[in-house]
């Protein structure tokens, strides 16, 4: 290998795939051998993935009015059969090896999506086995059905305009650091879907990874409109234009081209609790009670207000919430470098809060750091359309208000009656002195 290394002429593209196979062959062989030894219908066969993928790539192919076919399992085949030979004869397969090749296996083992995955799943796994290997070869093949997206293209063409698109890929991964975002979402999933309650190892990655491969292989609707021409001051032709939506989605059921069903509210809410798309979900107040949406978003954008501060708060409950991404923030911006400076163990983000607990001031209550953690520049942003001299401006002024009363009688019984009472006492001024002659009517229910 090493005279490969050192000799001259035409190089062989292969040696970025075999190499990894070559490694795999070397330190992993039996753990990958058992991966691919399994049979047809066990669960995690390597080749259900490939035939899964094959399928959606498809899909979505015949969706952007494309034909070519997708033969990713023909690859898989081939990759197996480079494992059963040993390395002397892999070596001997191959050309010379690209200038470039330790360079793109150091690119390769920073953020490739398999990569990534694997090390972020085994923080929750106590070995390498065919389930945790199923299980980031089945995120890594969602992030395909994310590359091949035409914006997706365009975005990442333009930031890295040299070199074919895997590696313009990896230097995508490397510049958003892809394992850091992974690690991050996975602590957030332990807890969300409660798998700090199960004791089987297997069950909390194939979890994991069935979660996230679905919410980032959300497959995106059309949205509809009509296309209305007039001629001669008549309404005259009208014609049903569809455009593609994958940045922002309804929340609802969506319909394809094709007539099949490819979203629904589960999955719409997974996606946008999540670090990849959509990034925008315009909702009524469906999403105002009983819905969570803070794991990444501190963010609202109140499209018509609500007409009293109990719906507002309702609503803007649904991103302040415990361990919320504001949170998130502010606890790494304060603490990410000093947990890195030290000798740690375990998940980086269960320290982090650990750190943030241990140094919160003495007597402060138990809603920090988890709920609240305001040492930082990240707040809950709130986003109201209303323009100056409108109705929406002075309701906007008569909430905010109202806000902070109800804020005061939280808890009480009547809180809608309280509120109002306490309006008609003080008016529309509520600062200074009146404020403190409002804590001092108010009932304190807060642990001694």
């Amino acid at each position: 290998m090493r005279e490969k290394l050192d000799s001259e002429g035409t190089t062989d593209q292969r040696w970025y795939w075999v190499s990894l196979i070559f490694m795999d062959r070397i330190f992993y062989k039996d753990k990958i051998q058992e991966w691919f030894s399994l049979h047809e219908g066990d669960k995690y066969n390597f080749k259900n993935i490939s035939k899964k993928s094959d399928k959606d790539t498809d899909d979505d192919l015949k969706q952007d009015k494309k034909s070519e076919p997708n033969h990713f399992a023909d690859h898989i085949s081939y990759l197996e059969e480079f494992f059963k030979l040993e390395p002397l004869q892999m070596v001997k397969e191959l050309g010379n090896p690209p200038e470039d090749l330790l360079s793109i296996l150091s690119k390769i083992a920073l953020a490739s999506p398999a990569v990534a995955s694997l090390r972020a799943l085994s923080e929750y796994s106590d070995k390498y086995n065919p389930a945790l290997f199923y299980n980031a070869a089945l995120i890594s093949f969602s992030f395909r059905s994310l590359y091949i997206l035409p914006e997706t293209i365009s975005l990442i063409k333009g930031l890295f305009p040299d070199g074919p698109y895997w590696k313009k890929i990896l230097n995508y991964n490397i510049a958003g650091n892809l394992q850091s975002l992974l690690d991050e979402y996975m602590y957030i999933l332990f807890e969300s879907l409660g798998l700090m309650n199960l004791s089987e190892k297997e069950k909390i990655i194939s979890e994991l990874g069935e979660h996230i491969e679905k919410v980032i292989s959300i497959r995106t609707p059309s949205l509809y409109f009509d296309e209305i021409k007039i001629k001669n001051n008549k309404v005259g032709e009208i014609k049903k234009r569809s455009i593609r939506c994958r940045f922002a989605m309804r929340f609802g059921t969506g319909i394809v081209e094709l007539g099949q069903e490819v979203s629904n509210i589960s999955e719409v809410r997974n996606a946008f609790n999540s670090p990849f798309r959509p990034f925008i979900l315009a909702t009524t107040s469906i999403g105002q009670e009983g819905l969570d949406f803070h794991q990444y978003c501190h963010s609202i954008y109140h499209w018509n207000l609500p007409p009293n501060p109990v719906d507002l708060e309702q609503r803007e409950g649904r991103i302040f919430r415990y361990k919320g991404h504001a949170i998130r923030k502010n606890i790494a911006t304060k603490y990410g470098i000093k947990l890195l400076a030290s000798s740690f163990s375990g998940n980086i983000w269960g320290n982090l809060f650990k750190i943030a607990l241990k140094e919160r001031e003495i007597g402060a209550n138990d809603l920090i750091p988890f709920w609240i953690f305001n040492q930082g520049s990240a707040k809950i942003q709130r986003h109201i359309p209303s323009l100056p001299m409108s109705r929406e401006k002075n309701q906007k002024d008569a909430l905010s208000r109202s806000l902070a009363v109800y804020r005061m009688v939280f808890g009480q019984p009547r809180q809608e009656d309280l509120i109002n009472f306490i309006n008609s006492q003080f008016g529309d001024d509520i600062e200074g002195t009146k404020i403190e002659k409002i804590l001092n009517c108010r009932i304190d229910l807060s642990p001694r």
